[in-house]
């Protein structure tokens, strides 16, 4: 007696037997789909800029990991970079007579790069870009002004292959 329901349970047929009635009887529903939703703002990584917004050097301080820097040039198609790749932020004397220091921020990786950025008052965006704590880097656009005489400003961002 214990033999016939032993293989009464564990028949694997009676198993595929019962799902295939259990199938036929109810067919399978597909989940419902919820509509896609517009993915979250994370406040702590603001959007890019775009074109008209008003003219900011850097984004605010992150106070959480940044995992990308993005450059946006004049032409306002954004260049990113991985943080991890950072290797070296420093300060240079510009090559023009007149112009004042430029910053150097080299990322190695598949190729090593230099983001060149020049401008004025670049100290506290070079210790920002050492802290990892930017999201990007905005060219000055032509038609903006600066808010005052003490903000930084950038008025060139050039990305040039460096030797290894």
């Amino acid at each position: 007696m214990a033999d016939e329901r032993m293989a009464e349970k564990f028949s694997i047929l009676d198993m595929i037997d019962r799902k295939a009635g259990a199938a036929r009887s109810e067919p399978e529903r597909p989940e419902p789909v919820a509509p896609e939703a517009a993915p979250a703002v994370n406040d702590d990584h603001p959007p890019l800029p775009v074109a008209g917004d008003p003219y900011r050097a850097y984004s605010r301080l992150s106070s959480r990991p940044v995992a990308c820097l993005f450059f946006l040039p004049k032409n306002m198609l954004p260049v990113g970079f991985l943080y991890h790749g950072l290797e070296r932020v420093w300060m240079a004397e510009g090559e023009r007579p007149g112009s004042g220091p430029k910053l150097i921020v080299r990322f190695s990786g598949s190729e090593v790069t230099e983001a060149v950025i020049e401008g004025r008052n670049l100290i506290p965006l070079c210790a920002a870009l050492g802290r990892m704590a930017i999201y990007w880097v905005w060219e000055q656009p032509a038609n903006q002004p600066a808010e005052d005489d003490a903000a930084t400003v950038i008025r060139s961002i050039t990305f040039r292959k460096a030797d290894g």
